[in-house]
């Protein structure tokens, strides 16, 4: 079945030293998909996972490209004489060099191979999960199905041009999108209380470890009883919060993941009707069809910029899932027979810490997500100005 590619880079293109002595040409690179993948990623929720594929091989690229670049500069100076006290130690480094680059260059091959494999299981994944928890959470939280074309069949039946279509399928669209983008606001905020709960009850653990058990239990093993004794019986409870805010966290971001890619399969379909819109009111002379063009430029770049905040809220979803590894690894190191207190209250519950007040913070994404459904909101005055416009013209 012929391949489809989703990403290529030439390697010294994506460099910025500029080598003095060595040559760097060849060097390509590309990710591909099977083609029915290909089909998906070009519809629906598609379009935000092949971005997000890309953006795993531009990080991949990045890394090799810091490889080879100090790889090419140790290859500058050998060239150049500053390295060497003899021809054999100089063909010698020469040939390490190479071999570096070459090392550098097969691991992310290596990795463009799996980055569609391993997002598209990540995305199966996620639909199972979320799909498990609105089962068990009896509909507390439901995302459903967007109309991206609003109820506008009587405004509609009285103008018979495709323009007037085109600008009506726009405004519902937009109102769509503001339906979506105030369901995120929505789920952010939940995320938001239970990461809260989540930093609250790890470090009451932590702080009755250092007050009360850091002498007493050290890196020792001890059974709850002990335990309850030693720091007191707020920490069965909180170990307790901890471990159900920890899912219950983890089941948020995957809503929030796939609310994205609603908002993003509506952000796409916009902008796909704003260009036939535009490319049809470009072949009508009107005086007035100036001011439809320049909401509907205004338009497309509004509903760019939520395509974008799509993409950004699903990996702060991504970064949320690295901070749900770690607090599960402390839940389960806790929860076990031998649990290593230092290890978690001193290294792990720290490192969660610094992780969900940087690029997991659920209030960024609260507040990313507001700022979105704020702009979204201008855009259906926009859609209903072009709309407006359209219709006169077509009436």
């Amino acid at each position: 079945m012929a391949a489809v590619v989703i990403w290529s880079a030439d390697l010294a293109k994506r460099m910025t030293y500029k080598p003095r002595k060595v040559r760097i040409t060849g060097f390509q690179f590309s990710m591909t998909v099977d083609k029915p993948v290909s089909d998906f990623l070009e519809k629906d929720e598609g379009p935000r996972q092949q971005q997000a594929m890309v953006d795993d091989a531009n990080k991949a690229m990045a890394k090799a490209v810091k490889e080879v670049e100090a790889s090419v500069k140790l290859l500058d100076s050998i060239a150049s004489g500053e390295h060497g006290s003899g021809n054999k130690d100089v063909a010698q480094m020469l040939a390490d060099c190479q071999r570096a680059i070459t090392r550098s260059c097969q691991e992310l091959y290596d990795e463009l191979n799996e980055i569609p494999k391993r997002r598209w299981e990540l995305w199966l994944k996620i639909r199972k999960d979320y799909r498990n928890y609105k089962l068990k959470s009896a509909g507390k939280m439901v995302i459903g199905t967007l109309s991206l074309v609003a109820n506008l069949a009587s405004a509609a039946s009285s103008v018979l041009t495709a323009g007037v279509t085109l600008a009506l399928s726009l405004v519902g669209m937009t109102r769509a999108s503001v339906a979506v983008g105030d369901l995120l606001v929505k789920l952010w905020e939940e995320a938001e209380q239970v990461q809260k709960r989540l930093i609250a009850n790890a470090d009451k653990v932590k702080g009755l470890y250092e007050t009360k058990g850091k002498q007493a239990l050290g890196r020792r093993s001890t059974g709850m009883a002990a335990i309850n004794a030693l720091l007191g019986s707020d920490v069965a409870p909180s170990l307790k919060a901890m471990e159900s805010d920890c899912q219950l966290w983890l089941d948020k971001l995957n809503g929030i993941d796939l609310a994205a890619g609603k908002s993003a399969q509506v952000a796409v379909k916009g902008l796909t009707d704003a260009e036939k819109l535009e490319k049809s009111l470009k072949t009508v002379k009107a005086k007035a069809l100036s001011r439809a063009l320049d909401n509907l430029v205004e338009l497309r770049q509004t509903i760019h910029q939520n395509l974008e905040s799509c993409h950004a809220q699903s990996q702060r979803c991504n970064n949320g899932r690295e901070l749900h590894k770690i607090y599960a690894a402390i839940v389960k190191d806790l929860r076990s027979a031998q649990p290593t207190w230092s290890t978690v209250c001193d290294k792990l519950i720290p490192a969660a810490a610094g992780l969900a007040y940087a690029g997991a913070n659920a209030a960024h994404g609260l507040q990313q997500a507001s700022s979105a459904l704020q702009a979204t909101k201008q855009t259906v005055v926009m859609a209903a100005r072009v709309a407006d416009i359209v219709q006169k013209l077509g009436g």
